[in-house]
């Protein structure tokens, strides 16, 4: 079965591993064990991220489930219809009261962990596939998000609000984002057509820095 993403659980303890047939596999990695859940995905599982025991998964499916590994690996506490294509980014807030999704649909949605699946808030502006997700660790709420191809733009939203604070045309796909935890500062990677890393700086959303030198799409940044 072909790997489709990774995540490891916060205290390094576990590895979720989704695959393109929508299984996904839990290796305790201490115990060396594995478990698969049963009820995973009806199409590949393309992102993962944890909260603390608990797993939220993003599909072709279209769907998102959670579960938590405490309880038992092998059920879900919440599943939905998320988006009206594939599950492409997800990613829970620092303090996990919300999860960001963003689809193939072009849409962005943000879902309060209270009532997972109703009531999301949807972010639009979007022209392309929205798989880079970012959760600001200096302010509450501050979530960055990339678009693929045919929109290339960085757009920095009030996520409980709904508001667009700003925005950016990127000139290429936006692949992945990461916040710098030590200054208010953003990283994005990019693919077609420089494949390059750029550093943003906050609030104004100014080009701070390039990093060139790869051939083809950045896909990942840690």
């Amino acid at each position: 079965d072909a790997v489709a993403s990774l995540a490891w659980s916060p205290d390094g303890r576990r590895l979720a591993v989704g695959c393109a047939s929508g299984r996904i596999a839990l290796y305790d990695v201490g115990r060396g064990v594995v478990v698969t859940p049963a009820n995973g995905h009806r199409g590949r599982v393309g992102c993962l991220d944890w909260r603390g025991d608990v797993l939220a998964s993003g599909s072709r499916d279209r769907g998102v489930a959670c579960r938590d590994v405490r309880v038992s690996p092998r059920k879900t506490v919440a599943r939905w219809k998320a988006h009206r294509q594939e599950v492409c980014g997800l990613r829970w807030s620092p303090g996990g009261d919300a999860l960001a999704t963003g689809g193939n649909d072009n849409a962005v949605r943000v879902w309060s962990a209270s009532k997972l699946g109703a009531g999301a808030q949807e972010l639009q502006g979007h022209g392309a596939a929205v798989k880079a997700l970012a959760w600001s660790p200096h302010h509450r709420g501050r979530l960055a998000t990339g678009g693929g191809t045919a929109d290339r733009s960085i757009k920095i939203w009030d996520a409980a609000r709904g508001l667009r604070l700003s925005t950016v045309d990127t000139g290429s796909q936006v692949c992945a984002l990461a916040w710098s935890s030590a200054e208010d500062a953003l990283v994005s990677a990019h693919g077609y057509s420089l494949n390059q890393i750029l550093i943003w700086r906050l609030p104004e959303l100014a080009r701070d820095g390039v990093l060139a030198g790869h051939g083809k799409r950045v896909l990942y940044l840690a």
